[in-house]
């Protein structure tokens, strides 16, 4: 940006319109769009890559440095990461996975490595995880660590990482604090296979359920999966393009007037 007056336009284009922000911006190719979210805010570039469709975004971010993109890519929600790094190119997304943090990386590559018809390739593994052994006070202390976090369930594994039960968060406002979690625990519900496919998921779900566990096929509980995401998948994974929308309007057009100056600075760069 070269002009305060154009970037202050073009926030509150995008905070305020993202829709219509998205359906001009895509007016740009790839390379024209990954220069110029570049010199936007990091809030500015995660508001426009989250509007893109999952190709187009990997086709932005192939034009950018790879550090840049890892830092784009880890503040992505986990499921919005996964089919953006789908779509990279194989070359480009061996070297994004190598350059992310390591246990990132280990969780991206595990759900990459399911088909996307497969459950274990929309899970959420960034969940929280009690463990058996844990008193009331370490479970609240554990949360205190991320209160951002809101969850109705938790699930509780063992030493081997084995599903063993869950605990209703509401419980910990009467739990006597020195107690040990197991004695509040309930039975799990029946975990899903990474494996399955989320047709059979969603034809077999309990409607009690808002979320079930997901498991390795040894039993190893790696995530949780939500029966909304998986009626979410094939949108999540459209292999097209968001369709540009006609950006009408007084208001709009007066963005767009602004945004004409500065697509032709980007031009000229």
């Amino acid at each position: 940006m070269n002009s305060t007056s154009d970037h202050a336009l073009l926030k509150q284009f995008v905070q305020q319109h993202p829709t219509e922000a998205i359906a001009t911006l895509t007016e740009l190719d790839p390379e024209q769009l990954a220069q110029f979210v570049r010199q936007l805010d990091r809030a500015e570039q995660l508001t426009i890559v989250a509007h893109l469709s999952s190709r187009r975004a990997a086709r932005v971010l192939a034009h950018w440095p790879t550090a840049e993109a890892v830092a784009l890519l880890g503040r992505l929600p986990f499921l919005a990461a996964v089919p953006v790094l789908r779509y990279s190119d194989k070359a480009a997304r061996e070297q994004l996975l190598s350059a992310m943090p390591t246990r990132l990386g280990r969780m991206l590559r595990r759900s990459l490595s399911y088909t996307m018809a497969q459950v274990g390739s929309h899970i959420d593994p960034l969940v929280p995880v009690l463990h058996a052994t844990m008193t009331i006070q370490q479970v609240l202390d554990y949360l205190r660590a991320d209160p951002a976090q809101a969850y109705r369930h938790l699930f509780v594994i063992d030493q081997q990482r084995i599903l063993v039960g869950r605990l209703a968060v509401i419980r910990l406002l009467t739990a006597p604090s020195e107690e040990p979690l197991h004695r509040h625990m309930k039975p799990p519900p029946p975990p899903v296979v990474a494996e399955m496919t989320a047709t059979d998921v969603l034809a077999q779900w309990n409607e009690a359920y808002f979320e079930l566990p997901v498991t390795t096929t040894q039993g190893e509980f790696i995530g949780v999966v939500t029966r909304q995401t998986l009626k979410r998948q094939y949108a999540e994974y459209d292999t097209t393009d968001l369709a540009t929308t006609e950006a009408g309007g007084a208001l709009t057009d007066l963005y767009l007037v602004g945004l004409t100056s500065i697509f032709g600075k980007l031009g000229n760069n």
